[in-house]
């Protein structure tokens, strides 16, 4: 969720939005040393979804050099996109995200998301599931894929989490420079342990007593249930809860190993907006802490409404075609 191209002073333009913006963010000079890796900046495009001419774009006339490729699914031991398609690598679906690599841009393609059943779920022979993640792996010659495991029921299911993991070890074995993310979401105070709401400290704990690696831990800053006043706070400060949830697991893991994912525009939890300002708070936050990964949901929705209603296809917000894209790599 990459070359973001800040520089050390970020300007603000809030004029062309018109809810909840707050003061202007800018970065402050010599908050981030010289060596403070830059955040790889990479939205989900839901390949299945309208405005997919969106990514195109993006990557020839906004400077996107990554993006997240979602949702693959299962049936049983097949992979599908999450229209329930096959993926054949020849597909419609496939062959917009193999434009954007051929236009230059890295893809991570990303298993799993809030609905449908992942193969981990549906294809219950371990060595099965490894030649069908494999096969998604080949069929795009990606070097990194994500794992998007949200709701009640999948964070706590034991036995798919662990054949996952099981998986995700034979394809690290296979791979060796595979990059891993877990998406997942997170409160205000960081990772729920709450089973009634789906216990994500256990399933990030799962991993460890596995021995699973796990690179980078992409937490879902949305969808918190509640009214928020300001997204960009709420996203800052459950990062720094969640980074420390992080190192009480591993301790050697630091900012380089988180990935922040907001839903831009108005949110499908009621009173939650994420503004273009409160983008700039979190990738300010993002430069200066090192964070590893900026994503958001989804580059389909990077532009206003016409005629249609949000939070589905578009943001809501009064905005220019991927003003949002702009504001994380500028």
């Amino acid at each position: 969720m990459m070359g973001g191209r800040i520089g050390r002073v970020a300007v603000v333009c809030c004029a062309l939005f018109g809810i909840g913006i707050g003061p202007v963010v800018a970065l402050q000079a010599g908050t981030a040393s010289a060596t403070t890796p830059i955040p790889e900046v990479a939205p989900y495009f839901e390949t299945t979804a309208t405005h997919s001419g969106n990514l195109a774009t993006a990557i020839a006339s906004h400077g996107l050099r990554s993006f997240t490729a979602a949702f693959v699914l299962g049936k049983g031991c097949t992979a599908t996109w999450d229209d329930g398609s096959t993926i054949t690598g020849t597909d419609a679906r496939s062959k917009l995200v193999k434009a954007g690599q051929t236009s230059g841009a890295t893809a991570i393609i990303s298993f799993g998301g809030e609905f449908g059943a992942e193969l981990a779920k549906t294809c219950t022979n371990v060595t099965s599931l490894v030649t069908a993640y494999t096969g998604v792996i080949n069929k795009f010659g990606v070097s990194k894929i994500d794992f998007d495991v949200e709701g009640t029921t999948a964070l706590n299911d034991t036995a798919t989490n662990t054949r996952r993991y099981t998986a995700i070890r034979s394809l690290e074995q296979k791979f060796p420079k595979l990059e891993v993310s877990l998406t997942i979401p997170v409160g205000l105070s960081g990772f729920n342990a709450n089973p009634t709401y789906g216990n994500a400290v256990a399933f990030l704990k799962l991993a460890k007593t596995t021995n699973t690696r796990i690179d980078v831990f992409n937490i879902m800053t949305m969808n918190y249930g509640s009214a928020v006043a300001n997204m960009g706070t709420a996203a800052t400060t459950a990062a720094r809860d969640s980074m420390a949830q992080i190192k009480s697991i591993w301790p050697a893991d630091g900012y380089k190993n988180l990935g922040i994912t907001p839903m831009i525009g108005e949110n499908d939890s009621a009173g939650e907006t994420f503004t273009y300002n409160n983008s700039q708070a979190v990738v300010v936050f993002a430069h200066n802490n090192g964070v590893h990964r900026l994503a958001f949901w989804s580059l389909n929705r990077d532009q206003k409404c016409t005629g249609e209603t949000p939070p589905g296809p578009c943001t809501g917000l009064t905005q220019q075609p991927l003003d949002f894209i702009d504001g994380f790599l500028n």
